[in-house]
């Protein structure tokens, strides 16, 4: 089921006002972060302005990702554009692991020349407090938005400003032990935001990197949906259940096996079926590909060898050449089943007289492809 354009238009307005805001409150903590951090000379400050400074960056990617994201599908990206917006939220994890690699080597620097250090100025503290009330209150706004439009990357956007706010919480207390006459609790705090940043930096860059290797979706998911497929009508046993995630949606695939009587029509129907309820049944699907089998294929080897229609078919009207019926009239249908071909022929009640001519015509045909290989079993029938 492709998103609707209401809905990706939804989407993408969601995302993009709860991302301006958050450059916009970024971009004043930055600046007053940085320039105090200086000012006071404060290692944690100025490391939690750094921070807040990729909390911009990864605000102006969000931005970029979720308009790219939402495209239609084209010729060259027929699944869609969603994976743009988990590859931003790959980058956007490696580029906090980044982070947090340069504001701990920072913080160890600054521990073996703890001496010198200078207490910081009050005016920290202030930034610092206004910093965690700022973050937790984007945070909640964005993780709602997050969550009413099922974007990870939004998740991971709002995630980070919750790690800033954490951050400036270890900063307020790094700040407030140097003013006490603790000066190393200040590259400490440093190293502890320096901690936090890579904990999620790596959790959002995991998540990714499984995302776009085709991970599929976890166990409860598949039994749910595995579940559904086995309650619609002729439905017989299914077999190669997968699925992959596709940004905020999944993509499901299912070989179904149903009775090899039924027609390719009545086939189509119980898949369309499936699909149907699984998309209805089931949220954040994008869509279901149903594969429909006579017989499990799974593990058939023999099968696979089995002569196709027009090579076949050459030979059956070879064989039965000879018999005195119009060969326009004689319809082959096959059915493959296993390492077996089975035959039936089909005629038209009127080339026949009676009963008795149309039993010696069905053992004619039968006789003549006796010996032919692959056959399985032969059936003559006859319709009005």
């Amino acid at each position: 089921m492709t998103v609707t354009t209401s809905v990706a238009d939804d989407r993408l307005r969601v995302s993009t006002r709860v991302t301006l805001l958050g450059v916009l409150v970024n971009l004043v903590l930055t600046v007053a972060k940085l320039v105090v951090g200086v000012i006071s000379h404060s290692q944690a400050l100025v490391a939690d302005g750094v921070h807040s400074l990729t909390d911009l960056v990864s605000d102006g990617l969000v931005l970029v990702a979720t308009n790219e994201a939402n495209k239609a599908p084209d010729a060259s990206h027929p699944y869609g554009h969603q994976r743009i917006e988990t590859a931003a939220s790959m980058l956007l994890g490696f580029g906090l692991l980044a982070t947090a690699v340069l504001i701990g080597w920072g913080a160890v620097n600054r521990l073996q020349d703890i001496d010198g250090a200078q207490a910081p100025g009050h005016y920290a503290l202030w930034v610092a407090a206004f910093s965690i009330v700022a973050n937790e209150l984007l945070y909640l706004v964005t993780i709602r938005a997050a969550d009413s439009v099922q974007s990870n990357l939004l998740r991971a956007n709002a995630w980070h400003h919750r790690t800033d706010s954490i951050s400036s919480m270890v900063v307020l207390v790094g700040l407030a032990g140097s003013m006490l006459g603790m000066p190393i609790l200040d590259p400490v705090a440093a190293a502890a935001v320096a901690m936090m940043i890579a904990k999620v930096g790596w959790d959002f860059a995991w998540q990714s990197v499984r995302e776009l290797t085709d991970t599929g979706l976890d166990r409860a998911r598949i039994k749910a949906i595995r579940s559904i497929i086995k309650g619609v009508e002729g439905v017989e046993g299914m077999h190669m259940l997968r699925s992959r995630k596709l940004g905020a949606q999944a993509l499901v695939d299912v070989h179904i096996i149903v009775s090899p009587k039924i027609s390719v029509s009545e086939g189509h129907r119980i898949a369309d079926r499936i699909r149907q309820q699984v998309l209805r049944q089931q949220d954040g699907i994008e869509d279901v590909l149903v594969h429909v089998d006579s017989e499990d294929d799974e593990s058939q080897e023999m099968g696979k060898f089995l002569p196709m229609r027009d090579q076949l078919e050459r030979v059956i009207r070879a064989a039965i050449a000879t018999i005195s019926v119009d060969p326009a009239a004689i319809e082959i249908v096959l059915h493959y089943d296993k390492d077996k071909i089975h035959l039936e022929f089909r005629l038209a009640a009127s080339v026949i007289d009676d009963l008795e001519q149309g039993q010696r015509l069905a053992d004619d045909l039968k006789a003549a492809v006796d010996d032919l290989p692959h056959l399985g079993r032969v059936q003559v029938s006859y319709y009005q």
